[in-house]
């Protein structure tokens, strides 16, 4: 009996703890200036298997939720995709990347490189202009290469920027490279966590915080679309990617100009800033960036489009850039601000050689 008696106690100031463990870490965390919105993502990757940003897409794979604030019912940064036709004398720009187009910073829209494109042709034109952001987080060429066929040729854009480098570097990392990428990416997949795991994470913030800790690796969209890397299988090899693998960058960008002008329209080349300082030869993203912006030189050579080299003209030792990054490739809107302006020029440019 004293031993039934002993363990009901114990049981009971166990339980006892732990709820008053949860309410003071529910009253502190947010006082304290915890990220509650991580908390919520967590708990709807784990209980409605959902990546909060994000919604799966039959062919681009995903894209930003569009039951999200500032997210457009196609699921792209800022206002409704504009009809086909065009008002008379509109300048129509559309902007294709990753998350370096998309914003890259968490200021959404209003902090991304189109947005201030739009203003500072604004006031540069005397004419009406649009600029439509088509950058999606993680996306390579692949699905900007997919969602222009689909999406972006609808919207009759004037201009096109391609501004793609660090993402198409995941295809050449992996082994038993496919030109099509299947070997990197797979249909959206999130796995299902145990009973007690989803249990303890739908009813306790601090569970939720503890298991979210490693919040980039555990719910980040690309752990959705991508599939995973052995430990060791990394393509790199003395500081290069596989000879080769720069086949699908090249076919996808080169696809797109093509497309476009064929549709009567102009693409513009854009390399990505890169800060490169403490890099190691075989890290992936600098290496990404490196190779894959002089594939952009290259292609503008070749097919005799207009290139706005931004890793040139960005240097981490303009105090303006170095300022405003977030990591190697992200930007705060200030240095968007810096691509824009650079863009503006090179659009200027081409119009008034026209």
């Amino acid at each position: 009996m004293v031993t039934r008696r002993k363990i009901v106690f114990t049981l009971l100031t166990t339980v006892l703890f732990c709820l008053l463990m949860e309410v003071g870490f529910r009253i502190a965390y947010p006082l304290l200036g915890g990220d509650v919105e991580q908390i919520a993502a967590y708990r709807s990757f784990v209980v409605d298997r959902e990546v909060t940003y994000y919604q799966p897409h039959p062919y681009t794979l995903f894209t930003f939720n569009s039951r999200a604030p500032g997210v457009g019912s196609l699921g792209f940064l800022g206002e409704e995709l504009p009809p086909k036709e065009k008002p008379a004398g509109t300048l129509r720009i559309a902007c294709l990347g990753g998350s370096t187009t998309a914003c890259g910073n968490y200021e959404g829209y209003e902090g991304s490189y189109p947005y201030f494109l739009q203003q500072e042709l604004a006031q540069a034109l005397d004419r009406p202009v649009e600029v439509l952001n088509f950058g999606v987080n993680a996306w390579t060429t692949a699905e900007s290469l997919v969602n222009f066929v689909l999406n972006v040729r609808d919207t009759s854009p004037d201009i096109v920027i391609v501004h793609h480098a660090a993402n198409d570097g995941g295809p050449r990392l992996y082994p038993n490279y496919r030109s099509d990428f299947s070997h990197y990416r797979k249909g959206w997949d999130l796995p299902q966590k145990h009973w007690l795991d989803r249990a303890l994470t739908a009813g306790s913030h601090l569970w939720a915080w503890l298991r979210s800790r490693d919040h980039f690796k555990t719910i980040d969209v690309t752990y959705a679309v991508t599939q995973p890397l052995a430990k060791g299988a990394s393509q790199i090899r003395n500081g290069r990617f596989p000879e080769g693998t720069e086949y699908g960058f090249l076919r996808n960008v080169r696809t797109i100009i093509e497309l476009e002008r064929h549709d009567g329209g102009k693409t513009i080349l854009a390399t990505l800033p890169c800060d490169e300082r403490g890099a190691a030869p075989d890290e992936g993203i600098s290496l990404a960036v490196r190779e894959n912006n002089a594939l952009l030189r290259r292609l503008a050579r070749e097919e005799n489009v207009p290139l706005a080299d931004l890793y040139a003209e960005m240097p981490v030792s303009n105090p303006r850039m170095a300022d405003s990054l977030i990591d190697r490739i992200h930007f705060e809107p200030e240095g968007n601000r810096m691509k824009a302006e650079i863009l503006a020029r090179a659009i200027l440019e081409q119009l008034e050689s026209e």
